[in-house]
């Protein structure tokens, strides 16, 4: 280097640009000039430099402070493009999504969130996004999050309230750590409101066959020690018995017909 220019160290582009002109005329009138850009080693390769350049007190130069900041820029490019690929992700999928801190601070919401809740961005942001949430579920959703950052993971089923109509719905939220990003968590609510509404039905249905399960075993057990009562023998109790065991079937087939035809017990059927 020794005798050569230092504008060597710039990129072809940036020397035809004049950019080491520039920099060194800011240094003069200024005292310092600051640079961060691509430079350009011997072998052509490049690199991302950041440097401070200062006039020599006699006035006969330069001294310049230089760093290879490579490895940071490329790590920014990174994240910047993780971000651009998050956010096209987060914008076209139905659920609600959400970056958040690890205590449940919110710091950004998708569209989807905005529209849902009627609630803007500003608003959402911090803890503000709690205004949507059920008031009898609020503590159960900030408990789920002092829970999250010793388990790793957030997940809670609450109700949303809806802008448009005010109803609240049930969602599912769920999020997870960033690993690129250290204290930033990424997470959706999905709405699981008519599931839930299935499996409440479910058990209403369950409960119910369970009871007339029930009951009809009782009806069996009557029709047992009925006919134990009246049969002399067990040769007069086995036809008797099945006998009233069809005619219970014949009933049960009644009660679950959607028809109102009527059903003879003893097995011969009419209009």
């Amino acid at each position: 280097m020794l005798n050569q220019s230092s504008d060597i160290i710039f990129t072809p582009e940036d020397r035809a640009a004049g950019a080491p002109e520039r920099e060194r005329a800011e240094a003069r009138a200024k005292g310092r000039a600051e640079d961060e850009r691509w430079h350009q080693r011997k072998d052509g390769s490049r690199f991302w430099g950041s440097g401070v350049m200062m006039p020599l007190a006699d006035g006969s130069g330069f001294v310049k402070i230089f760093r290879n900041l490579t490895e940071r820029r490329v790590a920014e490019q990174r994240i910047r493009e993780s971000e651009e690929s998050f956010r096209l992700l987060a914008t076209n999928i139905p659920q609600l999504v959400f970056r958040t801190k690890g205590n449940g601070a919110r710091a950004w919401g998708s569209p989807q969130w905005i529209e849902f809740t009627g609630l803007s961005l500003e608003d959402s942001l911090g803890f503000g996004w709690l205004e949507a949430i059920h008031p009898e579920d609020h503590d159960a959703t900030v408990a789920a999050w002092a829970a999250a950052e010793e388990t790793g993971e957030y997940c809670v089923e609450h109700r949303i309230r809806r802008g448009s109509d005010g109803e609240y719905r049930w969602h599912q939220t769920r999020a997870k750590p960033i690993a690129e990003i250290q204290g930033d968590w990424v997470g959706t609510s999905t709405d699981v409101h008519q599931l839930r509404e299935f499996q409440e039905l479910q058990q209403v249905l369950l409960a119910e066959l369970q009871h007339r399960t029930r009951n009809l075993l009782a009806v069996v057990q009557s029709i047992a020690r009925q006919t134990i009562r009246t049969s002399r023998s067990l040769d007069e109790f086995v036809p008797q018995f099945e006998g009233r065991l069809r005619a219970l079937s014949r009933v049960q087939g009644l009660l679950a017909r959607l028809d109102h035809g009527s059903i003879d017990l003893r097995g011969r059927r009419s209009g």
